[in-house]
């Protein structure tokens, strides 16, 4: 992604890396790396942009790998860096699950678990970021659940290893959607499976949610 002019035309010799300066915001918030994915409407088309299942993959993979090193007049809610994904604001939020869309859907979870482990805790700094309307939090609870809203206008939620054995899910319309995860600590590959259906395409829909029902991950 590209900053542009007032005028509509692209900004030349633009640094994908830089934030804001005093005199240059072409982004807000973030940078060209973390906009770049910002895309969570049409996984499937930027996929295709970075070149199919495998470019995808590659690039994702930099954007996790990459320098952390933040430039001056940086935003404050640019935290949480693991190369330069940014846990601790929301644009980055939905990213580890594009790895659903590649050949390695594995890849997301080792990338979860230090997520979960390291920028998470019970002390007053315990979240990275700003908790936005509980964003940060709602993330936590997602991630731990093993499934998240990556489009949340899709009513489709992206599957990945629960962090609890067990939970349940109590909906409005009196039913429940249990949670059972047979998996041992650390599994990146696994089954996901919904009221003894294998999900082929690594998620399950809203209206499967409320029916109510089990999700097994094993």
């Amino acid at each position: 992604m590209k900053a542009r002019h007032s005028d509509g035309s692209f900004r030349k010799n633009s640094d994908p890396f830089r934030y804001k300066s005093s005199v240059i915001h072409d982004f807000t918030e973030g940078n060209s790396w973390q906009y770049s994915f910002l895309v969570q409407h049409d996984p499937v088309g930027l996929r295709d942009l970075f070149g199919g299942a495998e470019g995808f993959e590659k690039k994702l993979d930099q954007l996790f790998s990459l320098k952390t090193d933040l430039k001056r007049g940086t935003a404050p809610d640019i935290s949480g860096l693991i190369g330069q994904y940014a846990h601790g604001n929301e644009p980055s939020h939905h990213v580890l699950w594009y790895y659903n869309y590649t050949g390695s859907p594995w890849k997301k979870q080792a990338y979860l678990e230090e997520i979960m482990n390291n920028l998470y805790s019970d002390q007053p700094d315990g979240i990275c970021g700003n908790d936005d309307c509980g964003q940060m939090s709602a993330w936590y609870i997602f991630a731990a659940l093993g499934f998240y809203p990556m489009d949340p206008v899709s009513n489709r939620y992206e599957v990945s290893v629960p962090f609890v054995r067990s939970a349940e899910i109590r909906l409005n319309n009196g039913n429940s959607f249990r949670i059972s995860n047979q998996t041992e600590p650390g599994t990146d590959r696994a089954e996901f499976i919904v009221n003894g259906q294998e999900l082929e395409n690594l998620s399950f829909s809203w209206q499967e949610l409320r029916a109510g029902g089990l999700y097994e991950v094993r």
